[in-house]
């Protein structure tokens, strides 16, 4: 089970890397924040927690919002 668990961690990770990526090509901008608010706060209220009680989720970030942290 704990295997499964870094797989899933990885993917979740992978997917996020994309995004990003795409994020700030189509957007020609460096920061993250704006793509950061946005996915930190659909995971903390749809899919960890709800919108009374979201959960304390942080969007894993590099250099400053410059980039997503790979494990």
């Amino acid at each position: 089970m704990h295997l499964e668990n870094r797989v899933g961690e990885n993917l979740i990770m992978i997917l996020l890397h994309l995004g990003a990526t795409k994020f700030q090509n189509e957007r020609h901008i460096v920061s993250l924040d704006d793509y950061m608010q946005r996915i930190q706060n659909i995971v903390q209220r749809q899919i960890l927690g709800s919108f009374l009680r979201p959960k304390q989720w942080r969007f894993p970030t590099r250099n400053k919002g410059k980039e997503v942290r790979k494990f």
